[in-house]
C-alpha cells in the first residue's frame, strides 16, 4: 500500500480551493489538475507500507493540542521540464511544525525511510503545469484572501490509481486535543477585510465559534 499522513479539508474549504484552481486551469496550456476531493496538506510521504500497525502507534502516540491554520497565497515549484506543479500556500504555524515534527522523528525511530527533504507545507493545486506565456502569477496571488481553518484531526491515507485515476482512500484518523484561544490582530483583521472587499473570488471564514462558512464577494 502507498500511504501517506495529512490534514484534510472541509467541503468549504475544498470548494474555496477548487475555484481557485478553476481560475488557473483556464490560464494553463497543459497540466494535470488535482480532483477537489483528493486536496490535502501531506505530513509525512511513507511510500509502499505492507504493515499500519507501526504508524497507528505513532500517530495514536500525539499529545498536541488542535491548532489554527491559515492557508494563503498560491505559488509554484518550477520543474526543468514538464511543467511546473502549483500549489496554495500555508502560513508559518507552530502548531502544524509541532504535529510534522513529531511525526517524523517517531516514524524514523520506527525505521521508516522517510524523505530527506525539509517540510514545505502546501496543497497541490496541479502537476506538470504549463501557464498561459505571461501570466502573472504573483498579482493573482496577491488577490486571494487567506483562508483560516482549525486542524483537530490528521490521517492515516491510501493513495491508488484504479483506471489511471489517482484517489485517496481515509485509512485511520487521529483526534488532536482541545483547541487553545487565537485571535488575529487589528492589523491582520484589516487587511483580510480589505482583500475581501478588494477581490470578487470566493473567501471562506472558518472560526472555533462560527463553524466554516461561505463569503461572496463582488463578482468579477
Amino acid at each position: 500500500m502507498r500511504l501517506f499522513i495529512a490534514i484534510r479539508f472541509s467541503e468549504a474549504i475544498l470548494e474555496a480551493l477548487w475555484y481557485i484552481e478553476n481560475q488557473l486551469c483556464q490560464q494553463a496550456l497543459s497540466g494535470n489538475f488535482t480532483r477537489k476531493e483528493n486536496f490535502h496538506l501531506t505530513l509525512s510521504f511513507l511510500g509502499d507500507v505492507t504493515e499500519v500497525d507501526a504508524i497507528l502507534q505513532v500517530m495514536d502516540q500525539v499529545k498536541l493540542p488542535a491548532f489554527p491554520l491559515r492557508l494563503e497565497g498560491i505559488g509554484c515549484f518550477c520543474q526543468e521540464k514538464g511543467g511546473d506543479i502549483l500549489w496554495a500556500g500555508v502560513r508559518e504555524s507552530q502548531g502544524l511544525r509541532q504535529l510534522q515534527s513529531f511525526l517524523e522523528r517517531a516514524l524514523r525511530l520506527k525505521g521508516f525511510p522517510l524523505e530527506q527533504r525539509g517540510f514545505q507545507p502546501h496543497i497541490t493545486l496541479g502537476r506538470k503545469v504549463k501557464l498561459c506565456e505571461g501570466f502573472p502569477l504573483a498579482a493573482f496571488s496577491a488577490t486571494i484572501p487567506p483562508v483560516d481553518m482549525e486542524v483537530r484531526k490528521f490521517y492515516l491515507m491510501r493513495s491508488d490509481s484504479p483506471q489511471g485515476i489517482l484517489t485517496y482512500t481515509e485509512i485511520y484518523e487521529r483526534e488532536l486535543e482541545g483547541l487553545p484561544g487565537h485571535s488575529y490582530d487589528s492589523d491582520e483583521k484589516e487587511a483580510d477585510r480589505c482583500r475581501r472587499k478588494k477581490t470578487g473570488l470566493l473567501f471562506i471564514c472558518f472560526s472555533a465559534s462560527m463553524g466554516p462558512s461561505i463569503l461572496d464577494g463582488p463578482t468579477i
